[in-house]
């Protein structure tokens, strides 16, 4: 249980009863925006070749969803096509 006048971090839960804080530092101060700042920062600047294998990345990843869909209807036509051929060895 915190003292009156204590202080009181972000992210502290408040179990019961109610409680009343003042705000003396601003959001920018805190630690997370500190960490934040440069990271958000590195993300508006990157490199030639990062930008380069950001495009691959793309390009890689529509054609592996390509081919992973072209496989799965290919195995369900083989399936298909075993289906139908044992169902019509079963009619002779």
């Amino acid at each position: 249980m915190g003292a009156v006048d204590g202080e009181v971090f972000a992210g502290t839960l408040n179990g019961t009863g109610s409680l009343r804080v003042r705000v003396d530092r601003r959001a920018e101060d805190s630690v997370v925006a500190r960490i934040a700042t440069p990271v958000e920062e590195a993300g508006r600047t990157k490199s030639r070749p990062q930008l380069f294998i950001e495009k691959v990345e793309r390009r890689y990843s529509i054609g592996m969803v390509a081919a992973t869909i072209a496989l799965f209807r290919g195995a369900a036509a083989v399936w298909r096509g075993r289906a139908n051929g044992a169902a019509a060895r079963d009619d002779l």
